[in-house]
């Protein structure tokens, strides 16, 4: 996702974020948006409610939080860049 898409994108995307006491893998500061990329560890149960929790933390803080599975990268990574752009656009609009 770095290398081929959020490195390059028109509006700036910064790696591994530090915001509060979590990292967050992509943030872009300018639409106050966070990406996500998780596998397959954060589907088991304390997994799944430390990240509800640290996006409850971020949507407080006004930041958008998108998360993607690794596998739906690989498989759809067009439409994932897509869905990418039409949110960053939709909370600079």
């Amino acid at each position: 996702m770095w290398y081929d898409f959020l490195n390059s994108y028109e509006i700036s995307f910064r790696r591994q974020v530090v915001i509060g006491n979590y990292i967050v893998d992509f943030y872009c500061r300018k639409a106050r948006l966070a990406i996500e990329i998780d596998g397959a560890q954060h589907y088991i149960p304390d997994s799944i409610e430390y990240d509800n929790e640290r996006t409850e933390y971020l949507e407080n803080c006004g930041i958008k939080v998108l998360r993607f599975l690794n596998k739906d990268i690989d498989r759809n990574f067009e439409n994932s860049c897509a869905y990418i752009d039409q949110n960053v656009k939709q909370r600079l609009g």
